[in-house]
């Protein structure tokens, strides 16, 4: 992770070209995955946690919203995409 990675690609007419990748990590790195996964959940767990207070909050003052629930948001995550279905 301290020196740059080379990323290789087959081009259509057969041939090999190469770059070279200053950050990140290399793809199909096992680690790669986890540390997404580790970043991803620190980052999404309090904005859930938030989201959902203001929907109670909102439940609680009579504001039903669109699901009856006060409209809660549904948080849905994978390690390279994120997605957020918010009222």
């Amino acid at each position: 992770y301290g020196c740059p990675g080379t990323v290789r690609h087959r081009w259509e007419d057969a041939t090999w070209r190469s770059i070279s990748m200053l950050e990140g990590g290399n793809q199909g790195c096992p680690i790669s995955t986890i540390v997404a996964a580790l970043v991803l959940d620190r980052m999404l767990r309090p904005l859930d946690t938030l989201l959902g207070k203001h929907a109670k909050a909102r439940l609680d003052s009579g504001d039903l919203g669109d699901d009856g629930m006060g409209s809660i948001t549904n948080l849905f995550a994978w390690v390279d995409d994120v997605y957020g279905a918010i009222p």
